[in-house]
């Protein structure tokens, strides 16, 4: 931080940021304050030739809802919230201190496995290299989220999914009857970015093993790469 800073700096982290300020041992002389953030901390000093880390950067991980109350904290005090969607599976925005620093903030969705079934493949938008078919039982990771609005109904935390859990499925499952999503009415009102590997890539003779499945803009779906037999 740069001289007489660090008060602005000490209200911003644990204020806006949300982060527990923790006791400076007073023998390390100086200006500074120290947060704890999960199981690491963050410390913050004063000094004459300070520059702002425009690139390199802390990121800090959170559940889902934290993300979001974090980015509306720090649009209220006036700072940048940058939103990057470029990482697949994460919901990601970048911001920046009041001395100038990048801090990056993130959600990981849910990991879970997959399991294929045969047939043609086919999408709205491709990019990159890609096949035309994929054999059934090929195993695999995802990661990943999907955000929408559901109205009409009631949340039923005890609630159960179907093995494959679409959209639907999930609703009829956590939601009391008559509740709607955005996300089954088309893409304007929905947001995912979904990551598929296949792991042994050899073993289970795969051409190519690594997918992403994002929906960000609401209008398009984009395939990146492909999961495929031939």
């Amino acid at each position: 931080m740069p001289p007489g800073g660090i008060d602005e700096s000490a209200h911003f982290y644990a204020d806006v940021v949300g982060l527990e300020r923790i006791e400076r041992p007073a023998t390390l002389g100086g200006v500074g304050a120290w947060f704890r953030a999960g199981s690491q901390e963050l410390h913050v000093s004063e000094y004459e030739d300070f520059a702002p880390a425009s690139k390199a950067h802390p990121a800090f991980e959170l559940d889902g809802p934290d993300l979001d109350a974090v980015a509306e904290r720090l649009r209220a005090a006036g700072a940048e919230v940058r939103w990057d969607e470029r990482l697949p599976g994460v919901r990601r925005f970048y911001s920046f201190d009041p001395a100038g620093n990048r801090l990056e903030f993130l959600t990981r969705g849910r990991s879970c496995r997959f399991l294929t079934s045969s047939g043609l493949l086919g999408g709205v938008v491709r990019r990159g290299k890609h096949g035309m078919t994929v054999a059934s039982g090929i195993k695999g990771k995802l990661h990943g989220y999907l955000q929408g609005t559901v109205t009409g109904g009631t949340f039923i935390p005890t609630g159960t999914c179907t093995a494959t859990c679409s959209a639907s499925d999930f609703i009829a499952g956590f939601f009391t009857p008559g509740a709607s999503s955005t996300c089954n009415l088309g893409y304007a009102g929905c947001r995912f970015n979904f990551s598929y590997t296949a792991q042994r890539q050899q073993k289970q003779g795969l051409l190519y093993h690594h997918w992403v499945d994002r929906g960000l803009d609401g209008v398009h779906e984009i395939f990146i790469g492909d999961i495929a037999s031939t």
